[in-house]
C-alpha cells in the first residue's frame, strides 16, 4: 500500500497502530478471560470495547486508503475490492512497518 502523497498520511499512520494494538490486546485479553475463567462484567467489557476500537479504525484508515492499493497478483484477490484488499493488509498487520517509518520520518 502506498502511504504517502496524502494530506494526512502520519495521522492515519497513528490511527492504525493505535488501532491494530487495541484490536490486538482486546483479542489477547478476550482469550485469556476465557480460558482462567474470568468472565465477571470488567473483564469481557474492557476485551470487547478495545476490540471494537480497534476494528473500527482499521475500516476508517482502510476506507480512506482504498485508491492506494497495489493491484492484485494472486487469483484469490483478483475479484476484490480495493477496500477488502486495503482492511485484509491492515488487519493482517502487513502494513505495521510501512505505518511505523510514516509516523516516525
Amino acid at each position: 500500500m502506498h502511504w504517502s502523497g496524502g494530506q494526512y498520511e502520519r495521522a492515519l499512520a497513528g490511527v492504525y497502530l493505535v488501532s491494530w494494538a487495541s484490536w490486538l490486546i482486546g483479542v489477547v485479553w478476550t482469550l485469556i478471560s476465557q480460558l482462567t475463567e474470568h468472565t465477571q462484567p470488567p473483564a469481557p467489557v474492557i476485551a470487547g470495547v478495545l476490540f471494537f476500537a480497534g476494528v473500527l479504525g482499521m475500516t476508517a484508515v482502510a476506507a480512506l486508503l482504498r485508491n492506494r492499493v497495489a493491484r492484485p497478483t494472486g487469483r484469490f484477490t483478483a475479484r476484490a475490492t480495493n477496500y477488502q484488499r486495503a482492511w485484509c493488509r491492515l488487519t493482517l498487520g502487513l502494513e505495521l512497518p510501512r505505518a511505523w517509518r510514516v509516523l516516525v520520518k
